[in-house]
């Protein structure tokens, strides 16, 4: 996941709070096996300027 921490916020303040929303989140909705990694880029908006909130995975070969 990329986040961009609100002003004020650190890194890993902001990683934390995400993380446990989401995985509570997750879990609630019976998807508790699903794990989530932080990644170490910023967000980067798509080519129209806006920002996706979910970024769909490349295809991979299967």
């Amino acid at each position: 996941m990329r986040i961009q921490p609100a002003p004020g916020a650190t890194p890993q303040q902001a990683w934390a709070h995400v993380h446990r929303e989401l995985t509570d989140l997750l879990a609630a909705h019976g998807l508790a096996q699903i794990t989530v990694r932080r990644a170490e880029q910023l967000p980067q908006p798509a080519t129209g300027g806006k920002y996706r909130l979910v970024q769909p995975l490349a295809d991979t070969p299967g």
